[in-house]
């Protein structure tokens, strides 16, 4: 389910970027969505890749492209990577939020393989979320959306 979500705000950018001509590197071949790419940095690859496939889910398309970088297609034109940095690099000051349908299935199922996300906090009418950490530090947050978006915030009047 994760992988649905982000493959509608994949879509929901290429439709964006097709509205403004293209994209932020210039105008996109004509009816091509942009490809998007989250780098991860992780201390330890093959601990990344357990971790992020519970968290993902198994069954993406993955692809490790050279030594040291390793990917899941997270949604269509979409891909999560992983890129080793030397032990006791700094995590990354941004947060991978993925979107899923039901997050209180999500928390149980990470918690069968042993990942807590936390407290589950709601704004009701509008969003579920939990933020946790990933064993480097980097930020990770599941969310789901439980209502339309508030007006002005992209969202047209009824």
């Amino acid at each position: 389910m994760i992988r649905t979500m982000v493959a509608i705000w994949v879509a929901w950018l290429a439709s964006a970027c097709a509205a403004s001509g293209g994209s932020a590197f210039g105008p996109a071949p004509a009816g091509t969505p942009p490809e998007v790419t989250i780098g991860v940095p992780v201390g330890e690859l093959t601990e990344a890749r357990t971790w992020y496939a519970a968290v993902i889910g198994r069954g993406v398309e993955t692809v490790e492209p050279v030594e040291g970088i390793f990917e899941f297609r997270i949604a269509e034109r979409a891909w999560l990577q992983l890129m080793q940095v030397e032990a006791g690099t700094a995590p990354s000051p941004t947060v991978v939020r993925l979107a899923t349908a039901d997050i209180e299935s999500e928390a149980r199922r990470l918690a069968a393989a042993g990942i807590d996300i936390g407290k589950i906090e709601v704004v009701p009418e509008v969003v579920a979320y939990a933020e946790f950490r990933d064993p480097f530090g980097n930020a990770v947050g599941l969310y789901q959306v439980l209502g339309p978006p508030p007006l002005g915030a992209g969202a047209s009047p009824p």
